[in-house]
């Protein structure tokens, strides 16, 4: 507020007792609020309702006025109500305290032994400095920090949108549990060649068919992420010949870490041309493909490759799998697990009928007997929340 002071009088000659009280007057309020603001501040009595202060220099209520006051340091002063109330002239008349929104404070916001800049709006007090009153503030950059479809990871099972969560009194956001049992990798956005053809960001540098080996070799400027067996989509690659090598491509070969083959039928040539936008997605990790893998893995028959192998011992024409049954050259079985016992010529001449295996519980025809094994890698288990609004 500006100074009440009026500079242009006592006139000389003419000086009022009444104007120069006035304008003491007028001196010793402003320099009283001053004090108060700067030097002067007093710890309350009461609460942890109502709470009062006595002054040095009696305080007459104008708006804008501004003082501080210290919440005394005992037990049970911490305000235990939205509506505490202040007075600022030992106990005449209570004011509720608010904050400077002009909202209800919290429970606990007024703390014991905490400091506070009040400010007279006329008709309540505002404390300026709680630190609930920045809520507003906190959520913009909350919202800044965690924007929808954001991630977080915690030991904690509580969910994020609960109040308090990030700060007392503040709620944010709508949280839901995330990738529960499963680990996160990055979508595979696919290596690509700019519309701009600039070769500073090109991943995909060149293409290349051979007719020969019916085979498009990709290579890149950066290492790919493709194995054989794996599906790449690529597009924006030209046509050569007639030869169109877009589309669903499984990969080949990987002859390095830049490069790898894709089986395209036709005529040699680069269906490279520069300022196309070519592209190469591993659909494993694409994102139309979000979640996929398995915690454990059932051999199949063509990865078990079992063989047996049949000798021959002589002209005779006598032949054995794994020796015997008899202790000395180990045992063979057939389906129901029974021990096989070859020590005749004839066993293996001829059709054989029975199936033969090298352990009693291998029975790789049917897949409940098949091996399985763990492919989880050492992990630690925490909660994965993602924001949903």
């Amino acid at each position: 507020m500006s100074s009440q002071i009026n500079s242009t009088k006592p006139t000389s000659g003419s000086a009022l007792t009444s104007d120069v009280r006035s304008n003491f007057a007028h001196a010793a309020s402003e320099l009283n609020s001053f004090f108060r603001m700067t030097k002067e501040y007093k710890s309350t009595t009461g609460g942890p309702v109502d709470y009062q202060v006595a002054f040095d220099d009696a305080i007459t209520l104008v708006q804008g006025d501004r003082f501080t006051i210290h919440i005394q340091n005992t037990n049970g002063s911490t305000n235990t109500t939205t509506a505490p109330r202040l007075s600022v002239d030992a106990g005449n008349n209570f004011y509720v305290v608010k904050s400077t929104t002009g909202q209800p404070l919290n429970i606990g916001d007024l703390q014991q032994n905490g400091i506070y800049d009040i400010f007279w709006d006329g008709a309540n007090f505002r404390a300026v400095n709680v630190f609930r009153e920045d809520d507003a503030l906190f959520t913009a950059i909350l919202g800044v920090t965690y924007p929808v479809d954001s991630i977080i990871h915690s030991k904690s099972s509580t969910n994020p949108g609960t109040s308090g969560y990030f700060y007392t009194g503040v709620s944010f956001g709508t949280w839901q549990l995330y990738s529960q049992g499963r680990a996160i990798m990055g979508v595979d956005q696919g290596l690509h060649y700019p519309n701009t053809g600039s070769s500073g960001d090109a991943n995909v540098s060149s293409a290349a068919i051979n007719s020969t080996t019916n085979l498009m070799t990709v290579n890149t400027t950066s290492a790919h992420n493709f194995s054989v067996n794996d599906t790449a989509i690529l597009s924006g690659f030209d046509s050569v010949t007639s030869v169109d090598p877009d589309g669903s491509r499984v990969i080949k070969s990987v002859p390095s870490l830049t490069s790898f083959t894709v089986e395209v039928t036709g005529t040699s040539g680069n269906p490279d041309a520069t300022g196309t936008n070519r592209k190469a997605i591993n659909t494993r990790f694409n994102a139309s493909q979000e979640i996929g893998g398995s915690s454990t893995h059932t051999i199949s028959n063509s990865e078990i490759n079992h063989n047996h192998h049949v000798y021959d011992h002589n002209a005779g024409g006598s032949k054995s799998i794994m020796g015997t049954s008899d202790g000395v050259h180990g045992k063979t079985f057939d389906s129901s697990a029974d021990p096989v016992e070859i020590t005749s010529n004839n066993n293996l001449n001829g059709s054989l009928t029975i199936d033969i295996f090298t352990d009693n519980n291998r029975d790789i025809t049917g897949a409940d007997d098949r091996p399985h094994f763990d492919t989880i890698s050492p992990y630690v288990a925490t909660y994965i929340w993602v924001r949903t609004a």
